[in-house]
């Protein structure tokens, strides 16, 4: 994940986004603690389960 997101600075862009489902809770811990946070839910369903899809966003501080 830390090359992705040194990877997305390098190409200046503002931002990374991901998306997890709301059941992998240690995916979302480590998210975010290298700084993501949710800024989008959609309730989804797969193979007759629901399920929250979260999307998880990190600003990138000196890109631009």
């Amino acid at each position: 994940m830390t090359y992705a997101i040194r990877k997305t600075r390098s190409i200046e862009k503002e931002r990374v986004l991901l998306r997890v489902r709301n059941y992998h809770t240690n995916a979302i811990i480590l998210y975010s603690a290298l700084g993501f946070r949710v800024v989008r839910a959609y309730k989804q369903q797969a193979n007759n389960r629901p399920f929250v899809l979260l999307v998880m966003e990190k600003k990138l501080q000196g890109a631009g």
